[in-house]
């Protein structure tokens, strides 16, 4: 795993007493009534380290009280890796009383090729998914179980479009999707708590 950047750190240390909290792996002693959110990174960070939009997003969700479990990694080979290291630490957070409708797996771009693949081993339809530009023909034959959240912009040159087709019709998955003509494309979801679907999402997760 790549060093975390000194505003990461920080964002940590000031989180941490503030309702939510950052960590990298879930907690040995668990809070029952917290909300935990697994959060996977787009393949940004793979280059250069943690993006300035990558902490935002962490201290946002730890701002609004939720519990963020987030690793950073430094290529796309440590995919397979991050999906079993979720899928394992989800079903530990189950186990030890976490109810599953309190634990969410998101990611942007390539983490949420991760998250949807993490979703789809843990098969649990209490557990609530969401994508940010994340569906692509990688999605099509995973069985997947959950509440899911899709989120796109139609103009992405990345080629991350509609779940529709993959999802809408899966009897185990309760589904909602959001598009977006932001004339952004897959930077859409760079993050700006400004935006819409950053809003959306908050209060999606914390439902």
């Amino acid at each position: 795993m790549q060093k975390q950047s000194l505003i990461y750190i920080l964002s940590v240390a000031l989180l941490s007493g503030c309702g939510g909290s950052i960590l990298t792996k879930a907690p040995v002693k668990v809070d029952p009534k917290a909300r935990y959110v697994f959060y996977s990174h787009g393949s940004a960070v793979y280059r250069v380290g943690a993006t300035g939009a990558y902490n935002r997003m962490m201290d946002s969700l730890a701002a609004n009280g939720l519990t963020v479990i987030s690793e950073q990694r430094n290529s796309a080979d440590l995919e397979d890796q991050a999906v079993d290291k979720i899928t394992k630490e989800v079903k530990l957070l189950v186990a030890a009383g976490i109810p599953a409708k309190n634990i969410s797996i998101a990611g942007f771009s390539r983490g949420a090729v991760i998250s949807y693949r993490s979703a789809a081993k843990i098969g649990n339809v209490d557990i609530r998914v969401v994508l940010l530009a994340g569906c692509n023909d990688e999605m099509d034959d995973r069985d997947i179980k959950g509440h899911i959240l899709s989120m796109y912009d139609t103009d992405d040159s990345k080629g991350y479009a509609s779940c529709a087709n993959s999802l809408e019709n899966n009897k185990h998955v309760t589904f909602k999707e959001k598009s977006y003509n932001s004339g952004k494309g897959h930077k859409l979801f760079k993050f700006h708590e400004k935006e819409d679907w950053h809003r959306s999402m908050i209060s999606w997760l914390k439902e």
